[in-house]
């Protein structure tokens, strides 16, 4: 599962329910970095630390929409990268 234990429902666009998933996000995280031209070890290293602030945010959360996470995610990654803050929106736009 995750370090924090999170048992929260993920609330998706189109309606369902599923238990957050951080290997899912960690792992865009990552491909938003290497499609921002950063190494592997550097997309890691955004991911590990969003994912720290995330996993802290959702504590205690029963649902939130994916909305709010990728909306809570593109804030904390842009404080890191810009670059994969763009990355990161634009696959989710054409997804």
């Amino acid at each position: 599962m995750n370090k924090f234990n999170i048992t929260t429902k993920i609330i998706k666009r189109n309606g369902g329910l599923e238990y957050f998933d951080s290997e899912k996000l960690e792992l865009t995280v990552i491909r938003a970095s290497l499609n921002a031209h950063l190494s592997d070890e550097e997309g890691r290293d955004i991911a590990r630390k969003v994912m720290t602030e995330i996993e802290s945010w959702l504590t205690g959360k029963e649902e939130i929409s994916s909305g709010e996470i990728f909306d809570k995610t593109i804030d904390l990654v842009m404080t890191i990268n810009k670059d994969v803050a763009f990355m990161y929106k634009t696959h989710r736009d054409i997804s």
